[in-house]
């Protein structure tokens, strides 16, 4: 059974984040894989010189 939780308020105009900043490594089998650091490495430096650019 639902129980009350948060309270009344104003909302916010921000915007909401993802608290996952790499998605591609957040199961064990991607940490461990060699070839998955390298690609999610590549991705991630390529994803931050767009925001850059």
């Amino acid at each position: 059974e639902w129980t009350d939780f948060g309270k009344a308020g104003e909302m916010k105009s921000d915007g909401f984040m993802s608290p996952v900043r790499n998605f591609y490594m957040t199961d064990p089998i991607s940490r461990a894989s060699v070839t998955m650091a390298k690609c999610t490495e590549a991705f991630v430096k390529d994803a931050a010189a767009e925001k850059v650019a």
